[in-house]
């Protein structure tokens, strides 16, 4: 992410990583303001605009889906594409050789067909197999590791939990007094919400 959730890889209801002279074009040509185009791109793009009028936009559904539906299909090929141009585009900000590739959330996690085909699609940049029986189990039994034994660079499935983490995260700048404190009670609110004891 960048200076807001609109760079990035694109997501279910966010485009990511537009010409951002697509604002001035719909505020002049579509008669909309500022602030809806960025609604538009927030909650309006992505995915679901992809395969609209379709009303799910989930990728266990875009998957089965795209066997029959060329929308769907689309949807799917353009996700793994901007995917694979995410993971290539920061191997050129490495200060070295690349060690691993890591897929998280619940695509990463869940869906085998997505890391193979992502791995695919960086086939000739990078030359990373993934073990087959290990990327469909998500990689459950070999630690997390998506590739065969001796296979370098490593890929890996990992579960993630954002809220534990910045829930962590904020009890480390509270205790080391890294948070102002007409800000700590907010904090506390929030860690309060996140963990379930409001």
């Amino acid at each position: 992410m960048g200076f807001s959730p609109l760079s990035g890889l694109m997501m279910g209801t966010r485009a990511r990583s537009v010409d951002p002279a697509i604002v001035l074009h719909a505020v002049h040509h579509l008669d909309k303001s500022v602030d809806q185009v960025l609604d538009d791109l927030n909650q309006n793009s992505g995915l679901k605009v992809m395969v609209h009028p379709y009303p799910s936009f989930d990728m266990r559904d875009l998957l089965k889906r795209s066997r029959e539906d060329d929308k769907a299909a689309l949807a799917v090929d353009v996700f793994v594409y901007r995917l694979a141009q995410h993971i290539a585009s920061s191997m050129v900000a490495l200060k070295g050789p690349l060690d691993g590739i890591v897929f998280t959330g619940g695509i990463g996690e869940h869906w085998a067909e997505i890391c193979q085909r992502c791995m695919v699609q960086l086939q000739s940049i990078l030359h990373v197999e993934l073990d087959p029986e290990r990327n469909e189990i998500g990689g459950k039994g070999s630690a997390g590791v998506l590739t065969p034994d001796g296979n370098w660079p490593l890929v890996w499935a990992i579960a993630t939990d954002e809220e534990a983490m910045i829930s962590r995260e904020c009890c480390r700048l509270i205790l080391h007094d890294e948070v102002p404190l007409h800000l700590q009670e907010k904090v506390l609110e929030y860690l309060g919400a996140v963990m379930g004891l409001d």
